[in-house]
């Protein structure tokens, strides 16, 4: 990115969705879509959400799915607890 507000605009995403019309994942149709498009976004501590969009008809549907890096999560876990020890020796000092 070439600066680093760029990617404000593509995680804004997720934080003004509105869900108008929910359904169960699968009572779709696929086979009318037109055009699906997807996108992954991963979090810093590895929260992994991927979204597949398309258009049946006038309506605009959106899948999502989560899944875990247990990798990133893990070093982000210990990386929290490392700052809390050096955190808490801080204010004890």
């Amino acid at each position: 990115m070439k600066s680093e507000f760029e990617g404000n605009a593509l995680a804004s995403v997720l934080s003004s969705l509105r869900l108008d019309d929910v359904r169960k994942a699968g009572a779709d149709n696929l086979s009318e879509a037109v055009a699906p498009q997807s996108a992954r976004y991963q979090t810093f501590d590895g929260l992994i959400i991927n979204a597949v969009s398309r258009d049946q008809g006038e309506h605009h549907w959106v899948s999502f799915s989560a899944t875990l890096d247990p990798v990133i999560a893990e070093a982000n876990i210990l990386r929290e607890q490392q700052q809390a020890v050096k955190d808490f020796a801080a204010a004890e000092a």
